[in-house]
């Protein structure tokens, strides 16, 4: 591929069987989805620095798929991106990472092992379903929120967590081994930032079992401590001077620690603003400290309506453990119809144990060439409702209308 290669396509490379090795030059900006979907023979591919977004279904049944290489920089990975590489052992998720999109480690069923970064907020349905070899799944994050399903048919996981953790809670109340040993509390509170004319001394209240702290003015990292028992950084950047104004500056902190072979960064402490005030006469400069108000706890993403047309779901049939949901799809025999149906990727089937879809039992998502999909391990003698609609990588259809079916005793 030429050095001047800035994008490739949606499918660009899809069921390309024979592939084996493939380079992609360091200016690509844009891989599209499902690019090399189906690349069977595929088995090591180094993602370029310049990637800031690994796609929906980029990586999707690419049986053979064992080395990935993701770049530092990289904020999110979407739907199914990596679902069916079932040779796929191992896999490094970036600090910089924040979103993981549903099913994107779906059916990797020779992953062991896999430690979520600290930024991720939200693990969705059937992120790590099927993964049969998985067992320890490294969660920094505390207050990391989880779907349910996440895990499904994924039964030798443990989950590795801070103690006394929202994560902890999820574990217990759904049945999953949990080590609350493993992951050390990563809470830094900085104490004071205070400055004179030689610079800024920030303290904060030092935490055991870290490897040392990475010290942030006003979001830029400015300084990497070793050692858990240090307890101050003297900043000689910010100082005060004789040129008469104002300056602010925003200091926070967070421990670094060594997990699974790899340095990992744990949370974010609340950010302490220095106010500076710069005038002549001065051997200190006016220091005001200003906390944060407390965090707001993000709001999962807004669905998009992408998609004009909807299946039409038909009366489901039930046995004592399973549901089986058939669906008809809309006419695509016209030139619109043609061109909608295109960009469908995938249909989405959700069961949920009421009706207003509060209470989500489980979300499977196949082939938008299916009509008919199964939904196993219910309870017997229960009630669920069930729902369906189309996928295309950047949002969706609107839900078919609910259907109302019990299991048999």
């Amino acid at each position: 591929m030429p050095d001047s290669l800035s994008s490739i396509g949606y499918y660009a490379f899809s069921g390309c069987s024979s592939l084996t090795d493939i380079s992609i030059p360091n200016g690509v900006m844009n891989i599209g989805d499902y690019a090399f979907y189906g690349c069977s023979s595929l088995t090591d591919f180094e993602i370029p620095a310049s990637i800031t977004s690994i796609e929906s279904g980029i990586f999707e049944n690419c049986t053979c798929l064992t080395n990935v290489s993701i770049p530092a920089g990289v904020s999110t990975i979407g739907w199914d991106a990596f679902s069916g590489c079932e040779k796929l052992q191992e896999i490094y998720l970036p600090d910089s990472l924040t979103y993981i999109g549903s099913g994107a480690f779906n059916d990797c069923s020779s992953l062991t092992s896999i430690t979520i970064p600290q930024g991720v907020w939200y693990l969705s349905d059937n992120t790590f379903a099927h993964c049969y070899s998985l067992k320890d799944v490294y969660i920094i994050r505390p207050d990391l929120s989880l779907s349910a399903n996440v895990f499904d048919y994924s039964e030798n996981v443990v989950l590795h967590c801070p103690p006394d953790s929202a994560v902890a809670s999820f574990a217990d109340q759904n049945g999953i081994p949990c080590n609350t040993t493993t992951i050390p509390s990563t809470t830094v509170v900085i104490t004071e930032a205070v400055t004179n004319s030689t610079g800024t001394t920030v303290k904060w209240t030092p935490i055991s079992g870290v490897s040392g702290y990475y010290l942030y003015r006003n979001g830029e990292k400015v300084a990497t401590i070793n050692g858990a028992e240090t307890e101050s950084y003297f900043d000689p950047e910010v100082k005060s001077s004789k040129i008469i104004s104002y300056s602010l500056y925003r200091y926070s902190i967070a421990a670094f620690f060594e997990l699974n072979g790899q340095i990992c960064q744990g949370s974010m402490s609340a950010n302490v603003y220095n106010r500076v005030l710069q005038e002549e006469d001065t051997n200190a400069g006016t220091n005001q400290e200003i906390k944060d108000p407390k965090p707001v706890a993000p709001k999962k993403p807004v669905e998009k309506i992408t998609i004009s047309k909807k299946p039409s779901i038909k009366k489901p049939a039930a046995t004592k453990n399973k549901i089986t949901v058939k669906w008809k799809h809309f006419k695509h025999t016209s030139k619109s119809g043609r061109k909608i149906w295109k960009g469908i990727k995938k249909v989405q089937i959700q069961c949920s144990s009421d009706s207003a879809y509060k209470n989500i039992v489980k979300t499977i998502t196949v082939g938008k060439s299916k009509t008919k999909a199964v939904i196993k391990g219910l309870k017997k003698k229960t009630t669920y409702y069930v729902r369906v609609r189309y996928m295309d990588g950047t949002g969706y259809s609107k839900w078919s209308k609910s259907k109302k079916i019990t299991t048999k005793k």
